[in-house]
């Protein structure tokens, strides 16, 4: 009843949904518009048509750019104009050169879906010029479930966690698992109780 409540009086206010994924998971379902929140922010992602959170481009430039990687190049959780793309390209107009940089930064892929989005959205792209591959060392490369990362020696994938998708179903249904989740995140003590 309480959680009823809640959605009647809230809607999806205090649900964390994640935008969907498409082409066999390498990029965002295309023209989508969304209030991507976390704990931690509460942004607007567009997505454009070709599935990535960046403008709806026309025509090919005649200089470009493409930054490949993960969340950082995609901006997780930062509002638009502050991402690194973004960034970059007014840095590059201010300084008086005319480039486009595309945004194909997407979160959670591993280093080869990065060729892979290369190769199927940009590799014919006219007036490409430079690919700048961002990613963490960390995050990126030496992760544990990273294909990357079987070449550390010594490194051993992460078991995988079975609760992942019955809490990725209480994160975009259930406001009460929501609510105890900020409480839990931001205690230290209730962290350690659960």
């Amino acid at each position: 009843l309480l959680e009823g409540t809640l959605h009647l009086l809230t809607g999806d206010k205090y649900l964390d949904i994640d935008l969907r994924l498409k082409n066999a998971g390498i990029v965002y379902e295309p023209n989508q518009t969304r209030r991507w929140k976390r704990i931690e922010w509460d942004v607007i992602y567009r997505i454009n048509s070709r599935g990535f959170r960046d403008f709806e481009y026309t025509g090919p430039a005649s200089d470009s750019m493409v930054v490949l990687g993960g969340s950082f190049p995609e901006g997780y959780g930062v509002d638009f104009q502050n991402i690194f793309a973004k960034r970059l390209e007014r840095m590059i107009t201010a300084s008086g050169f005319t480039y486009r940089v595309y945004n194909a930064g997407l979160q959670g892929h591993e280093m080869f879906n990065h060729f892979k989005i290369y190769d199927n959205f940009f590799s014919q792209e006219k007036g490409l010029s430079l690919v700048i591959m961002a990613f963490c060392p960390i995050m990126d490369v030496a992760a544990p479930n990273n294909a990357a990362s079987t070449a550390i020696p010594g490194l051993q994938p992460a078991p995988p966690n079975r609760l992942y998708f019955f809490k990725r179903f209480l994160c975009e249904h259930s406001i009460l698992y929501n609510l105890l989740r900020r409480v839990v995140k931001f205690s230290p003590a209730y962290r350690e109780l659960l």
